[in-house]
């Protein structure tokens, strides 16, 4: 049973009288109420009064929620019955009333907005005895700020609550113009004039949107770093979340780059110039590519580096000849804008540089050809030409093929030799280097000689005793050495060897000849000289007369012989076939002829010549026989004497 704490509640009570030793009836005297256990009311009958019913009143109060209520009565004998017990439950709370849309909302600082029509959604809870009523949705269609709408609920036991809500509508757009069409050119900035109006707000949120990024300003300035056409869109959005935009373009024309005066540059030819060409672009987004005209019919793609409009075109070049010319420096930005820039450069010129030459060894009369004898030249489009001294006198033109000097020389003597190698180039550059080619002698050889045969007391001359030396410069001498104990100078003219011998016996000779230089250089050859054995020539003899005997002496037994160093004997035939003598016979020297008179006894047919067979007669059979030189030479004729009986 549920109470509201303002119920009264009747209690009444009436006595039995049928109840053993009640007394016969007397009458209620009192009621007691419980309420949880305790004693909440006391009833007593009023004095006086003989109703046999009592009647009391009360309401209970507490908070709200169930009770445990107990009561009773007793007579005026009191009598007590037992006590009824009743459960009962205090509510003394209205309904909660609440409120839902039928549509959500737009909050915008902490008031709900409606875009259209709506209804308020109202809904109820009790925990107590029940809901007893509702109000009804509420439906909301005209435009307005701090609408209020309400409703009520009720519980069973009357208990009323209400509840409002303050609501907005509007359901009408905001107002928004972009502004005119911009044109501009890009690196500059464009500033945007937009309008907005609402009918209810009066503020309504806006906001611009770029191709690049938005703004919340309404007159936003906006800086465009590359060309194109931008769309530019302002929107407004009212409290109710209604959107209306407006939109404009912006032409951004391109604008070409900028180069930096380049001024001049002097350099070296060969030497690579280093050209950087600093260029600015209001084009902060453009990307660029730059090229090289270096004016010597030569071009090429510069290496662009470039952040935020500014960038450097850089390239190396180097000229392979002097002179002065007009290095252009083009940059282009993606979108076709140019923009040119020249340096005047004056190329000077660069001599060459040869290479440290090495000391070089040689013999005279070789040829001696230019080692390592290359250079380089800075001036890679210059021509060259070479000289070399080499050191005696002679200067020749070298030949110069990939920067490589070729000559070569054969030198005509020996010694040290200081080799000066010049090259020059097209613009009078020059390089020197030296070096010393140390000849060395050779030798003068002399041609191989053939072997002679002569007879002895003849003369005996050299035949191709020729010789060739290296040393085109070289003096030289000769002796020969005729193998017979005689050696002596020869005579040295057109490079052949003139001498002459005469030889005083027969034999094998070995013959040397020697040649020798001014240097010490010397060449020998040997040859054979086979001179044969020539017979002494006994002078004719005339016919003598003579007592038998008398003593006959030779007269005029003289004779010669080429081997003048021959030795001689001889014998005489008397014819009378006596006791054989032999005669005496003198030797002579080298050079002369033999002779001599012979004497002595008879010497019946002995054999007579000279020690190698050689033999002569004469009418008279008077012979003479060498026997090899003997021990004595003197200068004259040699004379043979023979006694008759002997004897000297």
């Amino acid at each position: 049973v549920y109470l509201a704490s303002m119920t009264v509640l009747t209690l009444t009570s009436r006595d039995d009288l049928v109840a053993p030793g009640d007394g016969a009836g007397l009458g209620v005297g009192a009621q007691t109420v419980l309420l949880d256990g305790a004693t909440a009311f006391a009833f007593a009958r009023p004095a006086g009064s003989t109703q046999a019913v009592l009647a009391s009143t009360f309401s209970l109060r507490g908070s709200d929620g169930p009770r445990e209520l107990a009561y009773f009565a007793a007579d005026v004998l009191e009598h007590a019955e037992p006590p009824r017990m009743l459960r009962v439950a205090l509510d003394d709370t209205p309904p909660a009333i609440s409120y839902g849309f039928s549509r959500e909302p737009v909050v915008r600082s902490s008031a709900a907005w409606f875009p259209d029509d709506f209804a308020v959604v109202w809904t109820a809870t009790d925990t107590g005895s029940g809901l007893a009523f509702v109000s009804s949705s509420s439906s909301v269609t005209a435009e307005g700020r701090g609408l209020r709408v309400s409703g009520t609920a009720a519980d069973r036991l009357g208990h009323a609550g209400e509840a409002s809500v303050s609501v907005n509508l509007d359901k009408t757009a905001p107002r928004v113009s972009a502004g005119a069409d911009v044109a501009i050119v890009e690196g500059s900035s464009a500033t945007f004039s937009g309008t907005v109006a609402d009918n209810l707000d009066p503020a309504p949120a806006f906001g611009w949107r770029f191709s690049e990024g938005s703004a919340a300003d309404l007159a936003p300035t906006r800086f465009f770093s590359d060309q194109g056409e931008f769309m530019a869109v302002v929107v407004a959005t009212d409290h109710a979340g209604h959107a209306a935009s407006s939109s404009m373009t912006v032409r951004v024309a391109n604008a070409a780059p900028r180069l930096a005066p380049l001024g001049e540059r002097l350099i070296k030819e060969g030497q690579p110039l280093a050209l950087s060409a600093a260029f600015t672009d209001p084009g902060l987004l453009d990307t660029h590519t730059a090229t090289g005209e270096w004016g010597d019919g030569h071009s090429s793609t510069m290496a662009v580096t470039e952040a935020g409009g500014s960038g450097n075109a850089e390239a190396r070049h180097a000229y392979g000849d002097d002179g002065v010319y007009q290095a252009v420096v083009t940059v282009r930005d993606a979108d076709g804008g140019v923009s040119t820039a020249t340096a005047r450069v004056t190329v000077q010129n660069a001599a060459p540089a040869l290479a440290a030459l090495a000391d070089q060894s040689a013999v005279e009369g070789a040829t001696l050809s230019l080692q390592g004898a290359s250079f380089t030249d800075p001036g890679f489009l210059d021509t060259h030409t070479a000289t070399v001294d080499w050191g005696d006198g002679t200067v020749s033109l070298a030949v110069i093929a990939d920067k490589a000097v070729m000559a070569s020389h054969a030198y005509g003597d020996n010694g040290a030799y200081t080799v000066t190698v010049t090259v020059s180039d097209d613009d009078a550059g020059t390089s020197t280097g030296t070096f010393t080619a140390t000849v060395g002698n050779v030798a003068p050889s002399l041609a191989a000689l053939a072997d002679q045969s002569a007879n002895e007391g003849a003369s005996v001359s050299l035949l191709g005793a020729t010789f060739t030396d290296a040393g085109v410069f070289d003096s030289h001498t000769a002796t020969v050495d005729w193998g017979d104990g005689t050696s002596e100078g020869a005579t040295v003219s057109s490079k052949a060897v003139q001498a002459q011998h005469t030889y005083g016996d027969d034999g094998a000779y070995a013959v040397t000849v020697t040649v020798e230089d001014d240097d010490g250089g010397a060449s020998s050859r040997t040859f054979t000289a086979t001179i044969a054995n020539v017979s002494p020539s006994l002078a004719a003899l005339a016919n003598q007369n003579a007592a038998e005997g008398s003593v006959v002496s030779l007269q005029g037994a003289s004779f010669g012989d080429p081997g003048f160093l021959d030795g001689h004997t001889a014998t005489v035939d008397w014819g009378d076939f006596g006791r054989p003598g032999r005669p005496n016979c003198r030797r002579g020297l080298f050079g002369q002829p033999a002779g001599g008179d012979i004497h002595g006894p008879r010497i019946p047919r002995q054999p007579h010549g000279d020690g190698e067979l050689g033999r002569r007669h004469d009418a008279s059979r008077r012979h003479l026989e060498q026997d090899g030189p003997g021990p004595t030479r003197v200068w004259g004729q040699r004379g043979l004497h023979r006694r008759r009986h002997g004897g000297r």
